[in-house]
This record gives C-alpha cells, sequence and structure tokens, in this order.
C-alpha cells in the first residue's frame, strides 16, 4: 500500500498545485508535465507507477483547457526506459547488471537502446514557450518506438 500511496501522492496529487496560481497572476506561462509511456502501454512489475501514468495525462488534458485563458500551456513528455539511477535500482532489485538489463530491454526498441536522460530534457525544452508557442495539450513520447 505505500508504494501505491507514494505514486498517486508524487505522481497524481502533486501535479503542478503551486506553480499555476503564480502564472495565472501574469496570465502567461507554461507547464510540462512528466507522464510515461506506461500511460499508454503495460507493463509487468510496475502496476502501482504505471497506474498513475493515466492520470497525469488527464490532468495535463484537463489543465491545457481550464487554463488557456490564461495564457499558460500545459504539455506533458512521455518517456520511455531511460538510463536513470531508478533503472539502475531496478537491476538490483531484480539481482541484475545494467548489461543484463539493457540486453534484455533494449530490443523492445526499434533503435535497439534505452533513452538517455539528456533527450527528455530536449523534448521539455521544445515545449518550452520561446521553442513552440502553439502547443498545448500535446504529449510527445521520447521512448525510442518501444510502442511500435
Amino acid at each position: 500500500m505505500d508504494e501505491w500511496q507514494r505514486s498517486i501522492s508524487v505522481n497524481v496529487i502533486g501535479i503542478a498545485k503551486y506553480a499555476v496560481q503564480s502564472m495565472k497572476k501574469h496570465v502567461r506561462g507554461a507547464i510540462v508535465n512528466l507522464g510515461s509511456i506506461f500511460a499508454v502501454i503495460a507493463q509487468p512489475e510496475f502496476t502501482a507507477h504505471s497506474a498513475t501514468k493515466p492520470a497525469i495525462l488527464q490532468i495535463t488534458r484537463n489543465m491545457a483547457l481550464d487554463f488557456a485563458p490564461f495564457n499558460i500551456r500545459v504539455n506533458c513528455v512521455c518517456p520511455g526506459a531511460i538510463l536513470t539511477p531508478t533503472l539502475e535500482r531496478y537491476a538490483q532489485q531484480k539481482g541484475m547488471t545494467m548489461p543484463e538489463v539493457l540486453a534484455a530491454w533494449a530490443p523492445a526498441h526499434l533503435l535497439n537502446r534505452l533513452g538517455e536522460p539528456r533527450a527528455i530534457a530536449n523534448a521539455i525544452l521544445f515545449l518550452l514557450p520561446n521553442r513552440h508557442p502553439s502547443s498545448q495539450g500535446q504529449r510527445p513520447e521520447a521512448q525510442y518506438g518501444s510502442e511500435s
């Protein structure tokens, strides 16, 4: 239950709770929520985490509608498997080395590799006001073809 409660608290309840008030006063802004490919595909052994990801997408869509009159754009980036410390912890929990994880997971991606954090940062930067001022309620996926 703790895993469920933490996932819901962090991924659903905490989204943009405080930033919006300041943006409304200035009548402008951009919010980029961080979702996951788990919002649109299922993955074994990630139930609590995955259950919150579609909620992030729906919150993004609703926020996009609610805050458009204030010139606040809201989008969501949905990465796939990314080479991060979280993936390293997962490997350790499963008794796997990172090369074993890469060998098991990379073939599920069209480019036969997992994502880099820089790619996700670039997707987020793309959605900021000066780079892509007309996006609203979108969910670009940075997941190297794992859904194809």
